[in-house]
């Protein structure tokens, strides 16, 4: 009984850490998800208020030079298929949200470049 039993340990406990680790894996999700809309929604103000010195485009390049918009997008697309797999409406939203941001991020270097140009 005992040999049973300490054969199948293993076993046991790969079964009961499973769900824990899933469980994680949509936490960090949800996370992730959170954060990329904080991010898309001062990328949205941002990009709508066509002017780079706005203060949601000032706080948009700040969390740029911070790294954090580079992170949200390298944290999403390292797990992307697993996102899906988790949850396929949050990792949408995610997708959605980062697409938001990627515009921001277009309209912020344009403006931008137009602005080392005026100055040549």
């Amino acid at each position: 009984m005992n040999k049973l039993f300490i054969s199948l340990l293993p076993l046991l406990l790969l079964i009961t850490s499973t769900p824990v680790k899933a469980a994680q894996d949509i936490a960090e999700l949800e996370k992730l998800a959170s954060t990329s809309d904080k991010l898309a929604s001062i990328a949205k103000e941002c990009k709508t208020s066509e002017d780079t010195s706005s203060s949601s485009c000032r706080e948009f390049i700040k969390e740029f030079n911070k790294g954090n918009v580079n992170m949200q997008i390298k944290l999403f697309s390292k797990n992307l298929k697993q996102n899906f797999s988790l949850d396929k409406d949050l990792a949408l939203k995610t997708l959605t949200s980062i697409g938001v941001i990627s515009e921001a991020l277009t309209f912020v270097f344009e403006e931008k470049t137009k602005e080392v140009k005026g100055r040549t």
